[in-house]
């Protein structure tokens, strides 16, 4: 992250904190630039500690979480494998299961993890396209003709390539996510793509670089009531 707490900080006054601390929550965030503070404590000179700790405290009040735009603000900046920390304390899973959203991100090298609404994991070595089933529904067997098993629950299920391009000439409704694993074009790991529900990109990072291009979506329309 290259910060230097103690930078610009001439003078020892409330106002200079400010500023700077101010400067490094527009600059970074607040949940990375608080990340970075407690895990170097050894760099801030005492008394700018609890002046910091105490403005990061009054900027980060527990806030309300009306829209997916909200959420994906909310962990835009998190770490890899703190996908879902948060700084307003919020229960990110039990919010999503009450909106009826997810949140989709990728892992290692061959996960897609799911969130929310919906949790579950997907092998998704070079990347998955998987497809929401309602519960009750049938789903095709993975690259198997004509198997086909019904789903126990409302689920995402791994297709192949046959099965996505039926449905792209039936025009189905369908509810579709996509992980793309090391994209062309783009210094990341995972992106993470939506078609049929409305969704919000946010960013998961690991140290200073930019890991996965995650998906705050609304399935709400989707899931059995």
């Amino acid at each position: 992250m290259n910060i230097d707490i103690d930078k610009d900080l001439v003078y020892n006054t409330e106002k200079t904190i400010k500023d700077w601390v101010d400067h490094c929550i527009n600059k970074l965030g607040a949940e990375r630039f608080y990340k970075y503070v407690s895990d170097n404590w050894e760099t801030v000179s005492f008394p700018i500690e609890c002046y910091i700790l105490d403005y990061i405290s009054s900027k980060s009040k527990p806030q309300k979480i009306e829209t997916i735009e909200d959420l994906a603000k909310l962990l835009d900046g998190n770490e890899y494998r703190d996908e879902l920390d948060n700084m307003a304390n919020i229960n990110v899973i039990d919010l999503c299961k009450e909106k009826g959203w997810i949140v989709v991100y990728g892992a290692s090298d061959d996960l897609l993890e799911i969130d929310g609404a919906i949790s579950d994991e997907l092998g998704a070595w070079e990347g998955c396209v998987a497809k929401f089933y309602k519960k009750g529904e049938f789903y095709p067997e993975y690259e198997e003709e004509d198997i086909y098993h019904k789903a126990s629950e409302d689920s995402f299920f791994a297709i192949d390539d046959k099965e996505l391009n039926r449905i792209k000439f039936a025009k189905e409704d369908a509810l579709i996510i996509e992980s793309v694993w090391s994209p062309s074009g783009k210094d990341v790991s995972w992106e993470i793509n939506c078609t049929g529900a409305p969704h919000v990109s946010f960013n998961v990072m690991e140290d200073d670089e930019v890991y996965c291009e995650a998906l705050v979506i609304d399935i709400s329309k989707f899931i059995s009531k």
